[in-house]
């Protein structure tokens, strides 16, 4: 059984293909559009191999997709200090993506991003609202590697 879905990557990559090649047919009428696949975030090793794979050129530069996305809702908390108690941005959920991503060819987004636990449910002074302490994070320890961020949803789901 494919447990983690994997059989499903070479029907993107198809998918990816086509829709590129039909852009470069409609070029004189229609702009074209980069391609970004949104994926969870599986935590390592998965989001990196299933980034590479997208990234890469199997059959021809059309297969590839333009940009990977990850929907990370993994920062929960304002700081996260290592052994000596001084905050560490390698002590937090994206550490770990950075080192993955540091050599990626391709530009990684945040499609989602955010987190349901953690200081952000008492430090919002709106009801049920994010306080998005990680957006700091993309423009200082990440803004080599990523892209851009979508802010998914400003309220909770209950």
């Amino acid at each position: 059984a494919d447990v983690n879905g994997y059989a499903a990557f070479p029907c993107v990559k198809a998918l990816t293909r086509d829709i590129h090649q039909y852009q470069a047919q409609c070029k004189d009428s229609m702009r074209r559009v980069p391609l970004i696949y949104a994926d969870m975030d599986m935590g390592p090793p998965y989001r990196e191999l299933v980034g590479r794979y997208l990234a890469c050129e199997v059959e021809s530069e059309d297969d590839a997709v333009d940009a990977y996305g990850l929907n990370v809702y993994s920062w929960c908390d304002t700081e996260y200090p290592d052994e000596t108690g001084k905050n560490n941005f390698m002590y937090s959920p994206y550490g770990p993506i950075k080192t993955e991503f540091e050599s990626f060819a391709k530009p990684l987004i945040f499609t989602e991003f955010g987190c349901t636990l953690g200081e952000f449910m008492t430090s919002c002074p709106y009801k049920g609202g994010r306080t998005w302490p990680d957006v700091k994070t993309f423009f200082q320890d990440f803004k080599e590697i990523v892209s851009g961020a979508v802010a998914f949803e400003f309220s909770m789901e209950d």
